[in-house]
C-alpha cells in the first residue's frame, strides 16, 4: 500500500522574530556538518554522517521532513525526521520520528550555541506538530533528560492541542578514574576476581593484547569478523542476529566509510593474533560509546567479552577518558560494570483527533518493543 505524502507545502517559512522556521524534504549534509561544529547538542548520534548512513541503509521509501530554524541567513537549529508506515497490527499508523531512531541511542536535534535551547526546541516542535493528523503520530525516543535543557524539552512537548505520553529508561555507564586500581575497587569482589582470573588464563594460552584500530582501512577490515562473531553468538541464543547480511550491516559499513575516524572507537582482543572479541563504537567528548560488541564463541569459556571491557577500561584510564557509556539496554553485564546512570525519555505526541490511534500506539508495549526499522 502506497503511503500518501504528508502535506508539508502548507507549512510555509514562518517569521518568529528573530527566527525563521521552515520544513522541507531536503537534508543538506554539508550545511548540517557546519552546524554540528558549533552546536551545543553535538554528539555522535546526531552527526550528519550518522544521518546519511541511516538514510542510505534504511531510508528507501521514507519521505524526509527536515525542520530548520534560521536567524537571518544563519542556520541555528536542525531536526531531520522521516516518515514511515507501520503495519496492520498498529492500524497502519504513520510515524514521524528522527532519522534512524531505532539504531540511535540518544536522539537530539542540532542546536547552535549562544541561543536559548528551550526556545529553539519549541520552534522545532511547533512546526512538527503541524504535520500530525488523525493517522500520524510523532515519536521522539531516547531524549537525554539529564541535560541543562531538560525543563525546556518538557515545556516544549507539553503544548496545547497535543496529547503526550512518555516512557523513561536508564542508560548505564562507567566513570573512569585516574588509575586502574581505583576502578577495579569499584567492582564487586567476585566480578573483580573473575576478570583477573580470565586475563591470567588467556595469558597462559598466548600473547594477550587489546588492538585499537585507529584508521579507516583497519576498521573496515575488522567488520566482517565482527559480523560473523555477532551472528554466531546471537543465532545460538535467539536464532537471529541483526548483523546478518542486510540493512544493519550496511548501516555500520556506511558509518565506517563516512564518519570521521576521530569519532570511531574500534578495537579487538587477540591471543597470538587470533581475534577473540571485537567492538565497533564511538568516542566523543572524552566518552567511549559501547555500541556493537561481539566475541568468538570458540573462546567463550574465557569470558572474552568481559576481558574486552576490562582491557578497554584499562586503556581508557591511560588515555584520560572520562566515561564508558553502555547506553540503551538492560543487559545485566552493563550494570556489573557501571556506577553511573543517565535517564532518557521517549515521547509520543498526537493530536486529539487521533486519540484511538494514539492510545493504541503509545502503550507501554510499543515503547518496550522499541521502534522497528
Amino acid at each position: 500500500m502506497a503511503m500518501p505524502a504528508l502535506e508539508i507545502e502548507a507549512i510555509q517559512t514562518q517569521a518568529i522574530a528573530p527566527y525563521a522556521v521552515s520544513a522541507s524534504d531536503r537534508l543538506d549534509i554539508e550545511t548540517a556538518l557546519e552546524l554540528w561544529g558549533r552546536a551545543t547538542t553535538a554528539g555522535v548520534f546526531n552527526h550528519p554522517t550518522w544521518w546519511q548512513a541511516a538514510l542510505d541503509a534504511f531510508g528507501e521509501g521514507r519521505p524526509l521532513r527536515v525542520v530548520a530554524v534560521h536567524q537571518a541567513s544563519v542556520l541555528v537549529a536542525l531536526w531531520p525526521l522521516w516518515v514511515k508506515r507501520l503495519g496492520a497490527r498498529e492500524g497502519f499508523a504513520r510515524i514521524i520520528e528522527p532519522i534512524g531512531a531505532r539504531v540511535t541511542d540518544y536522539c537530539m536535534p542540532l542546536l547552535a550555541k549562544d541561543h536559548d535551547p528551550g526556545h529553539l526546541i519549541d520552534l522545532l516542535m511547533h512546526t512538527t506538530v503541524q504535520m500530525l493528523d488523525a493517522q500520524t503520530l510523532l515519536l521522539w525516543p531516547k531524549v537525554p533528560i539529564a541535560e541543562s535543557y531538560r525543563d525546556s524539552i518538557d515545556q516544549a512537548l507539553h503544548r496545547p492541542g497535543a496529547l503526550l505520553r512518555e516512557y523513561e529508561r536508564p542508560c548505564a555507564a562507567m566513570s573512569v578514574p585516574k588509575n586502574y586500581e581505583d576502578l577495579q575497587q569499584r567492582w564487586s569482589k567476585s566480578h573483580r576476581g573473575d576478570v583477573r582470573r580470565q586475563i591470567k588464563r588467556l595469558r597462559a594460552v598466548g600473547r594477550l593484547e587489546l588492538v585499537q584500530l585507529s584508521n579507516r582501512a583497519k576498521i573496515q577490515a575488522m567488520l566482517p569478523r565482527l559480523y560473523s562473531m555477532h551472528s554466531d553468538n546471537w543465532r545460538s541464543r535467539t536464532g537471529f542476529s541483526e548483523l546478518e547480511a542486510g540493512p544493519m550491516t550496511t548501516f555500520i559499513a556506511k558509518l565506517a566509510d563516512l564518519m570521521p575516524e576521530t569519532l570511531i572507537d574500534a578495537s579487538e582482543v587477540r591471543v597470538d593474533g587470533v581475534t577473540i572479541a571485537s567492538h565497533f563504537g564511538f568516542r566523543h567528548d572524552n566518552t567511549i560509546h559501547w555500541y556493537k560488541p561481539a566475541f568468538n564463541l570458540a573462546w567463550s569459556k574465557f569470558a572474552p567479552g568481559k576481558v574486552h571491557i576490562a582491557l578497554t577500561a584499562q586503556a581508557a584510564v591511560a588515555d584520560g577518558v572520562d566515561k564508558i557509556d553502555f547506553m540503551q539496554g538492560t543487559e545485566p553485564y552493563k550494570h556489573r560494570w557501571s556506577d553511573l546512570t543517565t535517564l532518557t525519555k521517549s515521547f509520543a505526541i498526537a493530536r486529539p483527533i487521533a486519540y484511538p490511534l494514539w492510545a493504541w500506539n503509545t502503550s507501554v508495549r510499543r515503547f518496550a518493543a522499541e521502534y522497528r526499522i
